[in-house]
């Protein structure tokens, strides 16, 4: 048989915000922690999905094209390579 452990969360809030969160809880019909519990979820899952970059089927289609073919290099990424080449940092790594 699994355990699950689990984890606590405690803070410490000015009496009118307890009172506050727990008129809401009443409300809902839950107790104070499962209210705080969903709420936080509820938080939770709208700020890790506003995160999410979101790409259209042509959005995805060109940068998978541009990782799969990249371009040449043009004139200054070449003079990059070469400053980076002779640089110490690169000899440094060798």
């Amino acid at each position: 048989m699994t355990t699950l452990q689990k984890q606590q969360v405690s803070a410490r809030i000015p009496p009118e915000i307890h009172a506050l969160l727990k008129q809401a809880s009443i409300i809902k019909g839950m107790s104070l922690a499962q209210f705080l519990i969903q709420s936080a979820i509820k938080e939770a899952q709208v700020i890790i999905e506003y995160e999410k970059i979101s790409l259209s089927k042509q959005d995805a289609e060109i940068i998978t094209h541009l990782i799969n073919t990249p371009p040449a290099p043009n004139l200054k990424m070449r003079e990059a390579v070469k400053l980076y080449q002779n640089s110490e940092l690169n000899n440094a790594q060798s």
